[in-house]
């Protein structure tokens, strides 16, 4: 799916989510004044908690890796600790979010 083209219909809204792009041009499409990116990360032992399991040719790919190397989100959640820490990271998001409109 081509991001221009899928918000080109939703340009009136204040707030659109995408909530996931995987690599440099998804974020490239979406830059501008009024964006905020969040990486959400967690370790591989919390993934691996949750039933993660690597596979190779899928996990390595860079519909998977391909935003590894970029360094300049907004905010960055780390997906590991409490429900509580996860409500944080939300209310500094809608805080960022409500200064922008």
């Amino acid at each position: 799916i081509d991001i221009r083209a899928a918000l080109s219909s939703a340009f009136d809204s204040q707030v659109i989510i995408v909530s996931d792009c995987r690599r440099m041009s998804d974020i490239e499409n979406m830059e501008g004044p009024k964006t905020i990116t969040v990486r959400v990360s967690s370790l591989l032992s919390s993934r691996i908690s949750r039933g993660f399991i690597f596979k190779t040719g899928i996990d390595d790919s860079e519909s998977e890796c391909g935003l590894d190397q970029y360094d300049i989100f907004d905010v960055r959640v780390q997906n590991d600790g409490s429900e509580s820490d996860l409500n944080e990271n939300i209310e500094e998001i809608q805080t960022m979010i409500d200064r922008l409109i």
